[in-house]
């Protein structure tokens, strides 16, 4: 929910508060080398529910330090094609996804995984792929044991990600 406008008050002055902040969180992290990142998260009633629409927003603070997150979990809850991030390259910093309710490699997104590296391999982009989500058990045991889960998942991502930079 961030930056949600609230309720009775309208997106002009949200909007203006949220330029604000973000200009004063870029003010503050500048001399130290920090890159302040813009996550869309697919709510509607955020000013920022798109990536394309933090993008634009990135655009306007026209901050060397604004920059945005591409998730593909709020690509796939607002139905957004992931090709939008080939058309401004720079302003994505920072990339994460995860599986169907957890870790990578939880169900079948295998196609959305493919086509997600091939976006950030043809942007040429080197950064880190995060996977932020709640971890599972797929042993079964009842205890997640967040060493195997992490490495089936790294696995999982490694093995698509090679696929996906060989072709």
């Amino acid at each position: 929910g961030f930056f949600k406008v609230p309720d009775g008050l309208s997106t002009t002055p949200a909007m203006d508060q949220c330029v604000r902040i973000v200009n004063m969180a870029a003010d503050a992290a500048e001399p130290y080398g920090i890159t302040i990142v813009l996550e869309p998260v697919g709510d509607p009633d955020t000013l920022w529910p798109l990536y394309v629409d933090a993008v634009k927003f990135a655009k306007r603070i026209a901050r060397p330090n604004v920059r945005c997150m591409a998730d593909t979990n709020y690509f796939l809850r607002r139905n957004e094609p992931l090709e939008v991030i080939k058309e401004d390259p720079e302003y994505c910093v920072h990339a994460d996804t995860q599986g169907e309710g957890g870790q990578p490699g939880i169900g079948n997104r295998v196609d959305l995984h493919t086509q997600f590296f091939r976006v950030l391999r043809d942007i040429g982009y080197e950064n880190c792929v995060s996977f932020a989500c709640p971890w599972l058990d797929t042993s079964g045991t009842g205890s997640v044991d967040f060493r195997m889960e992490s490495r089936k998942s790294l696995e999982y991502a490694k093995r698509i990600q090679d696929e996906v930079y060989s072709e």
